[in-house]
């Protein structure tokens, strides 16, 4: 009867799209917004940029350039360990930093220019912000 009343309803008063039906909830959001850091950013430097500043989440790489001597400062948040590791040159020790919302840097000089390829790795869960300048 309930059903009888409420369609009555609709017709008599022109209702489009009344129904007794529940209407399906609404989809989830297929991924997760990405936050950049909080806190303190990357302070502004005079440094000649090697590539443009970036922000991102878990492990990525940085754009390769040539250098000799560079400097990657990074602020990260979200827990864990950030490293900067250069992926073709195993001379170059692996840079480590707490992702606890303080800025970090590290300076690296070559004994002559090369291209050098970075990956930044960090727990998928942590965002952070880089960039790398000249030295």
């Amino acid at each position: 009867m309930r059903n009888l009343c409420v369609i009555s309803a609709c017709a008599l008063l022109g209702l489009a799209g009344c129904t007794d039906e529940t209407p399906p909830p609404a989809p989830a959001p297929t991924s997760a917004p990405q936050p950049s850091p909080s806190g303190p950013s990357l302070p502004t430097t005079t440094a000649v940029a090697l590539v443009p500043d970036f922000t991102g989440r878990g492990e990525q790489p940085i754009p390769s350039f040539t250098s000799a001597s560079y400097t990657v400062r990074v602020h990260c948040v979200g827990g864990g360990m950030l490293q900067v590791i250069d992926t073709r040159n195993e001379a170059v020790k692996p840079y480590v930093s707490a992702c606890d919302g303080r800025g970090n840097q590290v300076m690296t000089t070559l004994p002559k220019p090369a291209v050098v390829h970075l990956r930044i790795v960090a727990e998928p869960s942590s965002a952070w912000e880089a960039r790398v300048e000249a030295s």
